[in-house]
């Protein structure tokens, strides 16, 4: 495999304010997007879309592909750092928001399947490392006055000669560059994670109970339905009672009748579910 050069043409960028830093996408995120990474930026200086960079060298990737034990939560996160020069040990992935800039470019929408997720992201994700690498190493040449061919990246560090300096430090920094118009990525031959047998970065969340799943996530005034659905397709709610009394449990909030179902609101699983038995349907 030879070295692969990537223009601007092939890989479209947007830039955000400098509240938010750079952003690097095929699309320019929406306002709302644009918002969240300026929170985000108070403490972790954005250098693009699909990554950000903490003043203690932690790299957070965000991964736009559902992991269904197929590996990409930790597959995804390779691909930005091979090319970033990061410690693997500093990688932290987080699920990615629904937005464009993170479609599988395949099917054209934000989706995971037909054995596509590495296909579609391939040299996207390696350009995304390499030009955060090349901003990085040309805001530690404007810390030091010296050309940015003169500096070495590794293992989430730029160095010349003895001095060096950690990505943290110049994440803020590099985040107010332009991207470069152009970036090399490796040669297979110099690969440092790609092609290794890498532990997956998903399964101590899982074992720790760590993990978020949809069942956990928790937001002010959320409430839970048990559904009561008609058990003949096609069939309505004939009659209903007992209102009163699945009212009367705590936590319990509102009774809804549709035409083929019944469902109890309630603060949790438990109280919707007692509430719903309390119905006569």
């Amino acid at each position: 495999m030879t070295n692969a050069t990537i223009t601007r043409r092939r890989f479209l960028q947007t830039s955000a304010g400098a509240s938010a830093g750079l952003v690097l996408g095929f699309y320019l995120p929406g306002a709302g997007r644009l918002a969240q990474l300026a929170e985000a930026a108070e403490t972790s200086p954005v250098v693009n879309s699909w990554l950000r960079i903490a003043p203690d060298n932690t790299v957070t990737i965000l991964v736009s592909s559902s992991e269904m034990g197929q590996g990409v939560f930790t597959s995804l996160p390779m691909l930005i750092a091979e090319e970033l020069e990061v410690d693997w040990q500093s990688i932290r992935a987080e699920m990615a928001p629904a937005n464009p800039v993170f479609k599988n470019i395949i099917f054209n929408m934000q989706a995971t399947g037909g054995s596509t997720t590495i296909r579609a992201h391939y040299d996207l994700l390696r350009t995304v490392g390499a030009q955060a690498r090349e901003m990085l190493k040309q805001a530690a040449a404007q810390r030091w006055n010296v050309d940015a061919g003169q500096i070495r990246a590794e293992a989430g560090f730029m160095h010349h000669g003895e001095q060096q300096l950690s990505y943290g430090e110049l994440a803020a920094d590099a985040a107010q560059l332009s991207p470069p118009e152009t970036v090399t990525l490796k040669d297979q031959a110099d690969w440092r994670i790609l092609g290794q047998s890498i532990k997956r970065l998903d399964t101590p969340l899982k074992v720790n109970g760590s993990a978020q799943f949809g069942v956990d996530v928790q937001m002010e005034g959320l409430l839970v339905g048990a559904v009561a659905n008609c058990p003949v397709f096609g069939g309505k709610l004939k009659s209903l009672s007992g209102e009163e009394q699945a009212l009367a449990v705590n936590g319990v909030k509102q009774v809804l009748k549709l035409e083929n179902a019944v469902i109890v609101l309630g603060e949790g699983y438990w109280p919707a579910t007692k509430g719903l038995r309390a119905l006569s349907i």
